[in-house]
């Protein structure tokens, strides 16, 4: 199941974001269940899980909280948070489409749910390498 839960009116819709996160699964050959929810936030929101649970006060653009366990290993299940204030500002700055950014997120946030970090120089890179493909 994937859910949106769009707090802040965005104009992205529920079916775009779930072909998203189902095309990281079939690429990603992910035969587990997927079981996520998607929030689309403002800036107040998403400073304030950044410095609850990152420890920084600041605005960030997605934040993945991963809830999967033991007890149920064939089940994917999280959370995707994503600023939308901050990828607008992101798309304008880059020069490419809100839409665009947004899928962006959106894989980059499910690859923490598959349990990728970009904490080393190793694993960012290997991280990207993923991102990019599945942006082609």
């Amino acid at each position: 199941m994937i859910e949106v839960n769009n707090f802040i009116k965005s104009r992205i819709s529920l079916g775009f974001s779930k072909s998203v996160i189902q095309k990281v699964k079939r690429k990603m050959k992910i035969k587990r269940k997927i079981d996520i929810s998607i929030a689309l936030v403002g800036e107040r929101t998403i400073r304030r899980l950044n410095k609850i649970y990152r420890g920084m006060d600041e605005v960030t653009d997605v934040l993945s909280f991963n809830y999967s366990n033991f007890r149920y290993p064939k089940v994917i299940s999280g959370e995707i948070v994503i600023c939308y204030p901050k990828i607008k500002k992101q798309a304008k700055k880059i020069g490419h489409s809100i839409k665009r950014e947004m899928e962006i997120l959106l894989i980059h946030g499910m690859f923490h749910l598959l349990g990728y970090n970009h904490i080393t120089k190793k694993e960012e890179k290997k991280m990207r390498e993923l991102e990019k493909r599945l942006l082609v």
